[in-house]
């Protein structure tokens, strides 16, 4: 699955969030780390 094109909000375990814009979704979650949810908008 990919957010090419597409905002990714990915919520860590300190309920802290990022946005990545243009980024694969599997390549950013393996660098961002533990992730409980991810919300794509």
């Amino acid at each position: 699955m990919n957010s090419v094109g597409s905002r990714a909000v990915f919520y860590d375990a300190d309920l802290s969030n990022s946005v990545f814009e243009g980024c694969e979704f599997t390549d950013t979650v393996l660098e961002h780390g533990n992730v409980e949810g991810v919300v794509i908008s």
